[in-house]
């Protein structure tokens, strides 16, 4: 009989097959040995055994994000960080203050704007310009869809005054002039004149990012922007890439991390070319902490910057439905190579009309390469025409919802007013996957998400409220959207595992599987819904070692 390296009493949720609960674990060299009873995982005691007692709290497997942005989080390092702000006086008094106590800079690069702040026509150059006009500023805004620049950064980029200039996304004054707000691919033109991270910096990015998520439970995470490109501020690239390659290689990952490599242009050089070069660092990179193996797309923006692609108009521009930023056929052509070198899709889909041109992708790869199970995944689904959930179901394609976002905030009378009350009132759907079959993954999009805390997720999933809000006045319609909570934390756990190819080693507390759970101070499953996010994650465990214990000591 082998002694365990640990014993854990409490109550344990596993999330396995039947949901069932447990009294006790035993871990040996990382592997869960036992789960069953206190009176039963006695045989494992040692003297040498390590027994933690969960009180009264609740032992769950440990949290998976199934799509977040650790490399790009290395701006919470390095950058102006406005996430915390919510007010167009506030985001200038931070950044006039960075200015000033930076007087020999010669650009000052932040993130983290609400366009909600703005509303529709956004942030201005001029405001900028009175901080200084004498160096670029460029500030991406919260989902890193837009950017906030003034004068210099748009000289630097070669944005001029041109009244024959119709890009939507160069908004411009009646006089031609760019208004100081630059939206997706046009963003480009202002990267590539900015500076990137340096490995160093990339590799610190990353692992400040690891200790932030092992203390809300995290013990996995998906990667969803890597680029085949030089590195940019905002824009992982090749240092990132080599970051994460020699923290693997020195043993200094926490957390299980899976990866990509975004598929960026729609021609067809270019996407042959750079799914060649992912199918080869698959090979090459390919660790219990580090692999990449998915080919990320992304079909459009988002509906703040009336960048999402919609199948009706938005509401204050008729005619006007957004724009994919795949013609149909190389997206497909694009799916189907994918599928065709054993690769999976992942995708970026906000509006219904991006949601349904992913679909017709992925049906595309599966029609002409046949079911190879590689469980490609859809994420965002703001909106969803109801015509394609059943296409998810039919194609095994798995939704990866935010949670986080399932409330009415400052966002939502923006959405509303582009979209209109109806399509405000249907977004962000979750239960209507699971009742089509569904499997659904959730995660946080972090640092969209500032604070990734799935605690926080789950409870906003169970009632679509803001989390705390008893009162229920920042419900996010449809009330009937909601989830129950072991659904919710299953999203998180054993589905999210699931959704990674990662089931088969974690996501369940099973025999034989890598001990990866958190304690939590208390059993959410006998709280009031609205303090499931009260909560505390008091350890986080990894293979059998722990990663995060709280101090409790204050």
């Amino acid at each position: 009989m082998k002694i365990a390296d640990t014993i854990i009493r409490g109550t344990i949720y596993t999330a396995n097959r039947g949901g069932d609960f447990a009294e006790a674990i035993a871990v040996k060299d990382g592997v869960i040995l036992y789960v069953g009873s206190s009176e039963g995982v006695q045989q494992y005691m040692g003297s040498g055994t390590d027994v933690i007692d969960a009180g009264n709290g609740l032992v769950t497997p440990g949290f998976i994000d199934v799509h977040a942005h650790p490399a790009a989080a290395t701006d919470v390092l390095y950058a102006i960080d406005l996430t915390e702000l919510n007010s167009r006086e506030t985001y200038l008094e931070k950044i006039r203050g960075v200015y000033i106590e930076s007087p020999n800079s010669n650009l000052l690069y932040g993130f983290g704007w609400g366009m909600d702040v703005f509303g529709i026509e956004g942030p201005k150059a001029a405001d900028l310009d009175e901080i200084t006009d004498r160096i670029p500023i460029v500030l991406w805004d919260l989902g890193y869809h837009n950017m906030w620049v003034n004068s210099a950064a748009l000289k630097m980029a070669g944005f001029i005054q041109d009244k024959n200039d119709y890009d939507s996304n160069v908004p411009r004054d009646e006089e031609g002039n760019p208004t100081g707000l630059i939206k997706e691919a046009a963003t480009e033109e202002i990267i590539r004149t900015l500076p990137g991270y340096t490995v160093e910096q990339c590799r610190n990015g990353i692992k400040a990012y690891q200790k932030m998520a092992v203390s809300y439970g995290h013990t996995a995470v998906f990667d969803g922007c890597v680029y085949n490109a030089e590195e940019k501020l905002g824009y992982p690239g090749n240092n990132s890439l080599r970051a994460y390659e020699e923290l693997a290689g020195a043993g200094e990952l926490i957390m299980k991390t899976k990866s990509c490599v975004v598929i960026d242009s729609p021609e067809r050089d270019s996407y042959e070319r750079n799914l060649e070069y992912l199918r080869n660092v698959s090979k090459r990179v390919k660790d219990e902490f580090f692999e990449i193996d998915t080919a990320k797309y992304y079909l459009d923006g988002a509906i703040e910057g009336k960048t999402a692609f919609l199948l009706e108009p938005y509401a204050d521009s008729p005619g006007f439905c957004g724009n994919s930023n795949w013609g149909a056929w190389e997206f497909c052509d694009a799916c189907t190579k994918t599928a065709a070198k054993g690769l999976r899709i992942h995708i970026h889909a906000i509006g219904d009309g991006a949601v349904k041109q992913g679909l017709d992708g992925i049906q595309a790869a599966s029609e002409k390469t046949g079911d190879t199970g590689l469980r490609h995944i859809i994420t965002h689904l703001q909106l969803v025409d109801e015509a394609d959930f059943q296409r998810f179901a039919k194609f095994n394609v798995i939704a990866a919802v935010q949670p986080y976002w399932f409330h009415k905030d400052g966002m939502y009378d923006v959405v509303k007013e582009m979209t209109g009350q109806k399509r405000a009132d249907l977004q962000y759907p979750m239960k209507k996957f699971y009742d089509n079959g569904i499997r659904v993954a959730s995660s946080s999009d972090h640092p969209v998400t500032p604070v990734p805390r799935p605690l926080e997720a789950m409870e906003i999933a169970v009632t679509r409220c803001d989390p705390g809000d008893s009162s229920e006045a920042t419900m996010l319609a449809p009330a009937q959207e909601r989830i129950s909570l072991e659904t919710a934390l299953r999203s998180f756990t054993i589905d999210a595992a699931y959704a990674l190819f990662m089931d088969d080693k974690t996501g369940s507390l099973e025999v034989g599987k890598k001990a990866d759970l958190v304690i939590l101070d208390r059993n959410i499953f006998e709280l009031p819904v609205h303090e499931i996010a009260a909560t505390r994650e008091m350890a986080t465990m990894i293979n059998g070692k722990i990663v995060y214990r709280r101090d409790t000591s204050r």
